[in-house]
């Protein structure tokens, strides 16, 4: 099975912008798969404030932070409700690969491990693998079986999702 080896992504960085109660801005950049980016972000943000507040008489504030680009070909920051939940997206990214990407985009948060099935050339041959690791079919009986109606009527609990190498993941439903 191809499926067996999900390949690493090295996952995007995002930059955030803070803005400052004295009008002045930062930017610094973060590495995206970190499930609690957030945390990392406001702790940023707080040793910012503290360099800033020592060298001058007017305290300043934090007005707020923004990310302002993110580098990758995955889901864009904007599309979450916060930074934590991104970078957990990101993370599962780094760790399973495109497989998980594709299979956000269709139903979103998902259960990577009891889901996925692997990466093949085809349905086809994901269906013919499924049938000979199930049945014990004699040779002289295989040339018998519609593997195309097989793998047509076992897609039905399955999805699958192409990437852009034209590789198909596999998904139960």
């Amino acid at each position: 099975m191809k499926g067996s080896k999900v390949p690493k992504y090295i996952f995007s960085l995002v930059e955030v912008v803070f803005s400052f109660s004295d009008g002045s801005q930062h930017a610094e950049s973060f590495t995206a798969a970190d499930s609690s980016l957030k945390s990392t972000v406001d702790d940023y943000a707080k040793e910012l404030l503290e360099e800033l507040n020592e060298d001058s008489d007017d305290k300043v504030e934090l007005e707020g932070y923004e990310v302002d680009w993110f580098d990758g070909d995955f889901a864009d920051p904007d599309d979450f409700a916060d930074l934590n939940e991104y970078g957990a997206y990101a993370e599962n990214v780094e760790h399973y690969g495109i497989a998980y990407h594709l299979r956000y985009e269709d139903v979103g948060e998902h259960n990577f491990d009891d889901e996925y099935n692997g990466e093949w050339d085809s349905a086809e041959e994901f269906a013919k693998n499924l049938i000979d690791s199930c049945y014990e079919i004699p040779s002289e009986l295989a040339s018998y079986i519609d593997y195309e109606k097989w793998t047509r009527d076992i897609m039905y609990d399955y999805s699958e999702y192409e990437d852009s190498s034209g590789m198909v993941h596999i998904f139960r439903r």
